[in-house]
C-alpha cells in the first residue's frame, strides 16, 4: 500500500469568535479507505462523505484540525478525537509486517449541500 503526504491546519476562534486558521504543516505516511456517505434530503439536498485516514502515531492531528488530501482542493473535517491504534483493523491480515499495524485512525468528513 503506497502512502502519501496531507497538509493539516488547526481551526480555532479569535476573541470576537470568528474562526480562524492556524499556518499548514504536512503529515508524511498516511493511508486512506472510504467510508459511508449519507444524502440528507429532509431539508435540504446536502450529501456528506466521509474517508478513514491512517496515519503514522505522533502525527499531531486533533479534533480541531482540518486534512487536505493530495489529490483534492477542498479541506476535510476531522470528526472526534483520533487516538492511537496498534493492531490490524477488524482482525485483519494486512499491514507490512505480515499483519501488525499500527497508527492513528482518523475519520475525516465533507457536507456538501
Amino acid at each position: 500500500m503506497s502512502t502519501f503526504a496531507v497538509q493539516v491546519r488547526r481551526r480555532s476562534s479569535d476573541r470576537w469568535g470568528d474562526g480562524t486558521t492556524g499556518p499548514e504543516r504536512t503529515v508524511e505516511g498516511c493511508t486512506r479507505w472510504p467510508r459511508t456517505s449519507d444524502e440528507n434530503t429532509d431539508r435540504a439536498d446536502a450529501v456528506t462523505t466521509g474517508w478513514m485516514l491512517s496515519a503514522p502515531v505522533g502525527c499531531g492531528i486533533t479534533a480541531t484540525d482540518e486534512v487536505r488530501m493530495p489529490d483534492e482542493p477542498t479541506w476535510w473535517q476531522v470528526e472526534g478525537d483520533p487516538q492511537p491504534y496498534e493492531e490490524a483493523p477488524w482482525g485483519s491480515d494486512w499491514g507490512t509486517d505480515g499483519g501488525d499495524w499500527e497508527g492513528v485512525p482518523i475519520a475525516l468528513t465533507r457536507t456538501k449541500g
